[in-house]
């Protein structure tokens, strides 16, 4: 018995941009001693035979505070062919939410620029956590 991709499963999908919150913080930065945060707060809406329906929230900011930061909200629809279980959803979430690093990437430089007058560009990749 041959194991389909999580891809095989899956009809369709939508992605919904709900949310986007960016603050511009004036305090000072010191590029040694400060670390960017990515991540990415993901809750399972939906599950049934025809759905899987997944929320996700990602937190961009400076530790400590400086600089800026960006609050971005998706919605993620799956139609499916068959139902995915739990296990099965945990397993792949990093698969899943892929479609979204892209664009959270692509907003962050866009924002950043706008914002501080340059790009910061982080790799599409999400460091996700499962509510």
């Amino acid at each position: 018995m041959t194991v389909k991709s999580i891809w095989e499963r899956i009809k369709s999908r939508k992605i919904i941009l709900y949310n986007i919150e960016a603050k511009k913080i004036d305090k000072n930065f010191d590029q040694d001693s400060s670390d960017i945060s990515l991540e990415t707060i993901v809750e399972i809406v939906n599950s049934d035979s025809e759905t899987l329906s997944i929320k996700a929230d990602t937190k961009v900011s400076f530790i400590p505070e400086s600089l800026f930061s960006i609050n971005i909200g998706h919605f993620v629809e799956y139609k499916l062919i068959n139902k995915l279980d739990d296990k099965e959803i945990e397993d792949n979430i990093n698969e899943l939410m892929a479609p979204i690093a892209v664009e959270v990437s692509y907003l962050i430089s866009f924002l950043t620029q706008k914002m501080i007058g340059t790009h910061i560009i982080l790799p599409p990749k999400l460091n996700i956590k499962i509510k």
